[in-house]
């Protein structure tokens, strides 16, 4: 009787498995898809233009932050979009380039089969290089070279690409990897894995420099965000490398690191650090009025002489965000020379630009979704875009030619 009841509760037990598991085959059959997007819409307004002159703004308004689509966009200088095209994922960064005559353009997109490092979740990218009439022409990716593997699908970031030829460009990456060279004053663990700022210079397919932050171990220190290197499931993306830009007086590299809060200048041959601006270690003597926080797109103007960067301020030190101006002696670490504007918008937590053209800025409001065109000298507002989106960049062109 005893084994009669315990073979009806295991017949029992059977049956309930076997009912719950045919619910949950039915479930995982039957159920319905994944909702598609359908928030096609990317609304903005247009305010103060200066329609006598030409000029148009590219955009890669965001569309979607779980990274399935995106948009690539053209506006003229009456507010008109002139052209507008869809990407399957997210973009960012679309620019203009004018190679041996010829107008071409690039966008970064999101890689969905490359590896997503913790420290670049979201942000493995390929260049895209597109000729005047937008049709694709090349993908660029993270190459091999010296510890640089690809294996398993490694590749770039989102923040910035430089083309200099057809065949010759200079691309960033944030690269995952184990180090040995931390300062023992810093706590860390060796099993702590570091987001590595990359930068490639790549000429007909083949990685002619590198340059590698890991070896320079003084960026541990420096770093103000991101840091703690004694955890050892999230990779510590200590620096964030977010802008590039070559010197043309010397060809050398002037370089952003969001999570430093500082501005670095490299030797484009040896690879060796010139100089310091900004951060705990600044080679420059900053004014209170002078420290800049989390800034994103540095540039030279006035033939090189001048430093222009968006200053895109702290939550916590000064919510607020400017742009600045610094003319430096560089040979004597010297500031000679400053000048700053506050944005009069919302303050832009991540993301943005500024250009200067016609001695005006155009500057993109990244997170906070607008676009500013001020002049420089009597701070006048020329234009204003507003979107219901943000946008990585924003970048002002007079010339679309092949466009239509």
């Amino acid at each position: 009787m005893r084994l009669l009841r315990i073979s009806l509760l295991c017949s029992i037990f059977l049956a309930l498995v076997a009912y719950v598991s045919y619910r949950s085959i039915r479930h995982f059959n039957h159920q319905k898809p994944k909702p598609v997007i359908t928030d096609t819409t990317f609304t903005y307004t247009f305010e103060n233009s200066d329609t006598s002159k030409t000029g148009y703004l590219l955009l890669t308004p965001i569309m979607d932050e779980k990274l399935n689509w995106g948009k690539l966009v053209i506006i003229d200088q009456k507010g008109k979009m002139i052209f507008s095209q869809p990407t399957n994922q997210l973009i960012t960064n679309f620019c203009q380039w004018k190679i041996n005559g010829h107008i071409l353009y690039s966008y970064m997109q999101w890689s969905p089969a490359a590896y997503q490092d913790l420290a670049t979740l979201g942000s493995a990218r390929h260049v895209v290089i597109l000729d005047s009439a937008m049709n694709k022409i090349n993908e660029i990716h993270l190459l091999p070279y010296q510890d640089i593997k690809v294996s398993i699908g490694e590749d770039l970031n989102q923040h910035d690409f430089i083309l200099l030829s057809c065949n010759h460009y200079i691309a960033l990456a944030t690269y995952g990897k184990l180090v040995d060279n931390i300062p023992a004053s810093v706590p860390h663990s060796p099993k702590s894995k570091i987001g590595a700022s990359i930068i490639q210079e790549v000429d007909m397919g083949k990685v002619v420099w590198q340059w590698d932050a890991t070896n320079f171990p003084e960026f541990y220190i420096a770093s103000e965000h991101r840091n703690n290197y004694m955890d050892t499931v999230n990779t510590q993306d200590y620096m964030h490398i977010n802008s590039i830009f070559i010197d043309g007086r010397d060809s050398n590299l002037l370089v952003s690191f969001f999570n430093s809060s500082q501005v670095i200048k490299i030797d484009r041959h040896n690879g060796k650090i010139l100089w310091r601006l900004g951060g705990k270690n600044s080679d420059f003597k900053l004014e209170p009025n002078q420290v800049f926080y989390y800034q994103h797109h540095v540039s030279l103007i006035d033939s090189g002489h001048t430093m222009l960067m968006l200053d895109n301020g702290s939550p916590k030190f000064r919510p607020s965000s400017r742009i600045l101006e610094f003319k430096l002696d560089e040979l004597n670490k010297k500031i000679v020379a400053f000048k700053s504007y506050n944005i009069p918008e919302a303050f832009i937590s991540h993301r943005g630009s500024v250009q200067l053209v016609d001695d005006n800025y155009i500057i993109c409001g990244g997170s906070a979704g607008y676009v500013l065109e001020v002049n420089r000298k009597s701070s006048k507002e020329i234009m204003k875009l507003k979107s219901n989106k943000g946008f990585y960049r924003a970048f002002f062109t007079t010339d679309v030619t092949g466009l239509h």
